[in-house]
């Protein structure tokens, strides 16, 4: 019986740490795809923001003023609408 249960356990401990092993490969994979995922993701809004940022530098060039491209003041916000609510809108607006 004490045998036995040295075999017994000797295998569970073999198993135990293949299974140890395996679970590691396994989050080390797992967390290495959604790495790369979020990478992908960051790349493509990257290349957006500089598709945007290209687009209003064109439009600069093709004739905006530097007046449209500033921060509105307070001297531009209607004070009996909010403070949200501009006066005179701007053409570019991110969102």
């Amino acid at each position: 019986m004490k045998k036995r249960v040295g075999q017994v356990t000797k295998a569970l401990t073999k198993d135990l740490e293949g299974y140890k092993q395996q679970s590691q490969d396994d989050f080390l994979r797992t967390l290495l795809q959604y790495t790369q995922r979020q990478i992908g993701f960051e790349k493509a809004k990257l290349e957006e923001l500089l598709s945007v940022g290209a687009s209003l530098g064109a439009d600069h060039i093709q004739g905006d003023t530097e007046e449209e491209h500033q921060r509105p003041t307070e001297t531009d916000i209607d004070p009996l609408v909010g403070a949200s609510t501009l006066i005179t809108p701007s053409r570019h607006s991110l969102r």
